[in-house]
């Protein structure tokens, strides 16, 4: 926070080069998520502290809105859901039934 907070680690004081580009010099729609991941990732240091926490603060308002508003007939049951995953998509499944295997 205290890195953030002086400003100095700020993305906008940098050029990132992407040196994979030589050839292609259009960007792809990989390229364009991965730049809204890489703002939302380091958005601490490009806002300032209010902006922020602000942010946040909404960010984890709106998380805890659509969780409450959950239909609780589509929730699944985790430990069931990754014991059929487990038991499905095993090497076990795989050597007993090659040509099924999803």
């Amino acid at each position: 926070m205290h890195i953030a907070a002086t400003g100095q680690m700020n993305p906008a004081l940098y050029d990132f080069v992407d040196y994979t580009q030589q050839h292609d010099p259009h960007e792809t729609f990989d390229d364009i998520v991965d730049q809204k991941i890489f703002k939302f990732k380091y958005r601490q240091n490009a806002d300032d502290f209010a902006t922020y926490n602000r942010r946040q603060q909404r960010m984890r308002d709106r998380f805890l809105e659509r969780a409450e508003r959950r239909d609780p007939a589509l929730e699944q049951d985790l430990t069931e859901l990754f014991e059929a995953d487990q038991r499905d998509n095993s090497w076990a499944t795989l050597a007993n039934s090659p040509g099924e295997y999803r």
